[in-house]
């Protein structure tokens, strides 16, 4: 069985995983024993001390070896931004959806950050695999170079982005939940052509949230970033779901 690890240091590592790393990476890359022991010590290191960024990666392991690695970063200019690199899989384990998997684990981290909105790769115009992975996560294509400091890259790059959503449940505190949900809510009405009044959608909407609150509904708010962009409720058998196109 495949075991994933998060991690955000390497400064406690055992020297066993780093030989596993090693091995790892000179799988991988092809670079022979000295090129994996650089590219080990610079994951460990580079952003860790000489950047201080914050990052995170993804281990993924079968049987004491290491078979996957992601790693994503903090922007260093703008603390709402991630940048997802060094993806890479044993090439015997391809096509499992090892990678694919990774993401989601880095993605679910970055969650917890309230300021975070976006996360990005950058994706060769000709790597159709990756293009495909990036796609089936909810990646699009900028069309725009990836920028990032420190970082370099080639020509026929592009970034692919993808938002970070959080759920949440409503605030107890309806007077000040129903004032940031309201225009969401209006505009969920006016996709779905309701003849609502401004009065009666605040009661239908007050309504819901008060089920909710006793637990005869779920209603969930969707954020990104500190901004609220939608909203998802069950009532029965009757679902409102609405978010807000960012583009």
């Amino acid at each position: 069985m495949i075991r994933y690890k998060v991690s955000d240091s390497h400064l406690n590592m055992s020297g066993k995983t780093r030989e596993r790393l090693v091995d790892f990476f000179e799988a991988v890359k092809g670079c022979g024993r000295e090129g994996a022991e650089l590219t080990a010590d610079f994951c460990a290191l580079h952003f860790e001390k000489v950047f201080a960024v914050k990052w995170y990666e993804v281990l993924a392991s079968e049987n004491g070896q290491i078979v996957g690695y992601i790693r994503c970063l903090r922007n260093p200019e703008d603390a709402t931004r991630w940048y997802i690199c060094e993806v890479h899989v044993r090439p015997e384990y391809r096509r499992r959806g090892i990678a694919g998997r990774m993401y989601r684990k880095v993605i679910d981290v970055l969650g917890e950050y309230e300021d975070a909105r976006v996360v990005s790769a950058s994706v060769h115009a000709e790597n159709v695999g990756s293009i495909k992975l990036h796609e089936s996560l909810g990646f699009t294509d900028s069309g725009l170079t990836c920028k990032f400091s420190g970082l370099s890259f080639e020509d026929k790059e592009t970034e692919y982005v993808r938002k970070i959503y959080k759920r949440l449940f409503i605030p107890d505190n309806l007077d000040f939940a129903v004032p940031k949900i309201m225009p969401l809510w209006k505009a969920y009405l006016r996709d779905h052509r309701s003849n609502m009044s401004d009065d009666e959608a605040r009661e239908k909407l007050v309504k819901l949230m008060r089920k909710a609150l006793v637990g005869k509904c779920s209603f969930d708010t969707i954020w990104c970033g500190l901004e609220i962009v939608g909203f998802e409720c069950l009532d029965g058998d009757t679902e409102y779901f609405y978010l807000k196109d960012e583009d």
